[in-house]
């Protein structure tokens, strides 16, 4: 059985986090501007998967194609985060911003990344510009991490996409 962080007990309106609830496509309010999915959950009073833990958590799965989140046997799996803005920094602080959100949605954070995958549309003019960004955020914690260049051709708010972050966390 997956276990489950108290705040997810909270926002579904259990008592106590002992309390057990199975949810199927349980529908709440994470932010003020979209909806999100719990699917399938068994909830218990904290995030530590165990080593036969084989339940597959998927997060905001309102995509028909991926889920945000994806959390199996202690590891948060998170789909590659992108930010509007017009230059790289503008892009990837608000990128690690929402990774924050998710991992914080997850029951943990920055300082337990695993992993970190990187594309940035101009390696020779992106680089260094994202990398100041992702320096001071990255402080504590450090993850292995690869960053290659990608021709990104999707459009986020009308602004180019010039940086993808992937990232991968353990639970506390």
């Amino acid at each position: 059985m997956f276990h489950f962080p108290a705040i997810y007990l909270q926002m579904l309106g259990c008592a106590s986090s002992s309390q057990k609830i199975l949810i199927h496509q349980k529908v709440f309010k994470a932010s003020s501007k979209s909806r999100r999915n719990i699917i399938s959950m068994s909830p218990a009073a904290s995030t530590k998967g165990t080593k036969n833990d084989n339940e597959i958590v998927r997060l905001l799965d309102e995509d028909p194609r991926f889920s945000e989140i994806t959390i199996h046997n202690g590891i948060v799996y998170l789909c590659g985060q992108v930010g509007a803005g017009d230059d790289i920094r503008a892009q990837t602080k608000e990128t690690l911003d929402e990774i924050d959100r998710l991992l914080a949605l997850a029951g943990t954070d920055k300082t337990r990344l695993l992993n970190c995958m990187i594309w940035v549309k101009d390696i020779k003019n992106d680089y260094a510009g994202m990398n100041e960004i992702y320096n001071e955020w990255i402080k504590d914690g450090k993850p292995t991490r690869a960053c290659v260049e990608a021709n990104m051709v999707y459009k986020k708010e009308g602004a180019q996409l010039l940086v993808e972050i992937q990232a991968t966390a353990a639970l506390p």
